[in-house]
């Protein structure tokens, strides 16, 4: 029978075989590990990459959806613009037709007042030619009278100066 000594040498060379026996298990377990694990951080690289590009994809489609809103907005506040332009460009028309309408009628009654003004100037001017005529005839009437006066003597020369102003119609 083998000593204890003996007994301890084999015990202790098979506890260290079966600890060569672990390490040998666990350095494989460790290489499947870490194999694994790196598949597993590979794979987990990959799926956080995928997941950026999509979430950079929604977020690209959200800004064009805000976008869209922003520019329906934009399209609907130019329409109200254009509107309001529309609205003010027609009222400036009926202003200036307003203003067009004045004008002629003022045009026509200016011309108007310059035919009455043109007639009364006319009327006037032949009225003072026409007491012009009255007093040249009279002047006429008076030196015939002075002549016919020193000629005829006073008192028949008055005579007829009075009959000529009764022709006459003279005051």
């Amino acid at each position: 029978m083998p000593g204890p000594k003996e007994n301890f040498d084999g015990e202790m060379a098979s506890l260290r075989a079966l600890q060569d026996k672990a390490n040998e298990e666990y350095r494989a377990a460790m290489v499947e590990a870490e194999t694994r694990l790196a598949t597993l951080d590979q794979e987990h690289k990959d799926a956080m990459a995928e997941a950026k590009r999509q979430l950079e994809k929604i977020e690209h489609e959200k800004a064009i959806a805000e976008s869209n809103v922003k520019l329906k907005e934009h399209v609907k506040e130019y329409a109200k613009a254009m509107e309001e332009s529309e609205r003010k460009i027609r009222n400036l028309e009926r202003e200036r037709n307003a203003i067009e309408a004045y004008t002629r009628e003022h045009r026509k009654e200016m011309e108007e007042a310059q035919a009455r003004i043109d007639r009364l100037s006319h009327a006037k001017a032949m009225a003072d030619v026409g007491n012009r005529i009255d007093a040249l005839e009279h002047e006429r009437a008076m030196r015939e009278a002075d002549r016919k006066i020193a000629a005829l003597g006073h008192d028949a020369a008055m005579a007829e100066a009075d009959e000529n102003m009764r022709k006459l119609d003279w005051p």
